[in-house]
């Protein structure tokens, strides 16, 4: 199926309450006009890391590439196989480096304040869009195709789930992770299971593959889910044993075993982006 679109105008990590615009497998499609930022500069960068600072009121992005712009905009997680969901386009999209200042006015900018973290992002990736769109002249389609990707499904014996407490509020919901060495531990507050999936969509790994909810549970959960990471999941393999390196299950274990569910390889619709045509940005 083919859509065609074409626009022209210890470390603690925070996932934060997903909205439904900005899940992480899926392609960020706008339900109504695109806003637009009230100014923006496109520079060659002159640095030589990546640099990402976001606010209510404005986006700057050192030393990033067109690739990387576009997968932000479109919501594609940074991962191995990134490339595979965005397609064709010139080389210079993964070679030049651009640092990006981009602000929106004290109106909107008092509008998005209070909203949850990922709906800011969401809503200044919509204005990413625009500036790709007007500055680097982007016009994409959309294509859906068959492609490897896990599912979330419930095991034999059933979910290990308990229904997210009433008494929380927005700014307590969400994906947290905490790191120490190899070990990782995930505490979700009011999460449901396709939010599950698609932060796992952007983890290292799952090495760029997508993940899909296919319990058929709809509510939102509270639960721990603690892992040891190893090496990344490739497409057609599962993790190997029971137990990695670092002294605790692997991921596809913990799932099983404390959550009652099932990380299964499979295919599915995947949606990926086409590069109909790009241009590099006139600096100013």
């Amino acid at each position: 199926m083919r859509k065609s679109l074409s626009y022209g105008a210890s470390c603690l990590l925070m996932a934060g309450l997903v909205a439904g615009l900005g899940l992480r497998g899926q392609v960020l499609h706008a339900d109504s006009p695109l806003p637009s930022f009230d100014v923006a500069t496109i520079r060659p960068s002159k640095g030589d890391s990546l640099r990402i600072v976001r606010s209510s009121s404005e986006l700057q992005m050192l030393y990033v590439t067109a690739r990387y712009l576009m997968e932000q905009a479109y919501n594609i997680p940074w991962t191995n196989g990134s490339k595979d969901r965005i397609r064709g386009g010139p080389g210079w999209m993964d070679s030049d480096h651009y640092d990006i200042d981009a602000k929106v006015g004290s109106e909107a900018a008092a509008a998005l304040d209070p909203l949850p973290e990922q709906q800011r992002r969401t809503e200044m990736n919509l204005r990413l869009q625009t500036l790709l769109a007007d500055r680097l002249k982007l016009k994409v389609h959309f294509e859906t195709q068959q492609e490897p990707i896990f599912a979330i499904m419930v095991g034999k014996n059933g979910a290990k789930l308990t229904p997210a407490s009433e008494a929380e509020g927005q700014h307590d919901l969400g994906i947290f992770v905490r790191y120490n060495g190899q070990a990782a531990q995930m505490t979700a507050k009011g999460v449901s299971l396709a939010e599950l999936a698609n932060w796992l969509t952007g983890y290292s790994e799952i090495d760029g593959q997508t993940v899909v909810d296919r319990t058929g549970l709809t509510q939102r959960y509270d639960f721990v889910l603690s892992w040891a990471r190893e090496r990344a999941l490739t497409n057609g393999e599962q993790s190997g044993g029971s137990e990695t390196q670092g002294g605790g299950p692997a991921l596809s274990t913990a799932l099983q075993e404390q959550l009652g569910l099932n990380l299964v390889n499979t295919r599915g619709p995947l949606e990926v982006i086409v590069v109909d045509s790009i241009e590099r940005p006139t600096e100013n």
